[in-house]
């Protein structure tokens, strides 16, 4: 990989595989190419210079007064097991489903993330993780062949800026449906009829966060 700064310069690769991880860095080490540009770069894992497994990790995060991080990976990860999807923040499922959505056009031999399996954004709506009618509105906007609104119309725009600001505008949506949910849920229990709606003003670059909302009727 050549840079400006150090050219073709041979450098150290430090990579954080522990010692559990052996057959990771002997596949990682062969990745360089014999004869190419970085052949001469050197792969150095401090973890296992260290004698350190993942429970020494832990055990060395512990001892610094640090939370455990845990397994890290993309939040749009293949390898993500179920309950790993359960514990993500709304920003974090969003960008599951847009990324997913987005696929679809170029997609021929799989589904979605999970490759031939359920995709994520079908894990999401079936655990209630996000608003059902919602995640459905924002795939048929991300999946269609033609380009969302906002990058359609503006050959200046930033497709990355474009996706988080979608991801958070949807968050604070889907976050003011939950709300509403929970109120409705609330004023059941009480046994007061409750008529909440909540209506995404609709623009042509999608729904709006801007809601109206009606509270509930008081009894007669």
């Amino acid at each position: 990989m050549y840079s400006k700064q150090y050219g073709e310069r041979p450098c150290y690769r430090l990579v954080g595989y522990d010692l559990s991880e052996g057959y990771r860095a002997a596949r990682f080490s062969t990745k360089t190419k014999r004869d190419g540009p970085r052949s001469h770069d050197v792969y150095v894992y401090p973890l296992q210079l260290l004698g350190l497994d993942r429970t020494g990790c832990e055990a060395v995060i512990d001892a610094a007064g640090l939370p455990s991080p845990g397994l890290s990976s993309c939040v749009f990860c293949a390898a993500m097991h179920p309950e790993e999807i359960d514990e993500l923040h709304p920003e974090e499922l969003w960008l599951i489903v847009i990324l997913e959505a987005h696929a679809q056009v170029n997609l021929k031999k799989i589904r979605g993330l999970w490759g031939h399996r359920e995709r994520m954004t079908e894990y999401i709506i079936r655990r209630r993780l996000l608003p059902a009618s919602l995640v459905e509105e924002v795939w048929a906007k991300w999946a269609a062949e033609e380009r969302p609104f906002a990058l359609r119309n503006n050959p200046e725009a930033i497709a990355d800026v474009v996706l988080f600001g979608e991801v958070r505008r949807l968050a604070a949506l889907s976050s003011a449906v939950a709300s509403e949910n929970g109120s409705q849920h609330a004023n059941n229990q009480m046994g007061v009829p409750y008529h909440g709606t909540v209506e995404a003003t609709m623009y042509p670059g999608g729904p709006s966060p801007k809601l109206s909302t009606i509270g509930p009727r008081t009894m007669p």
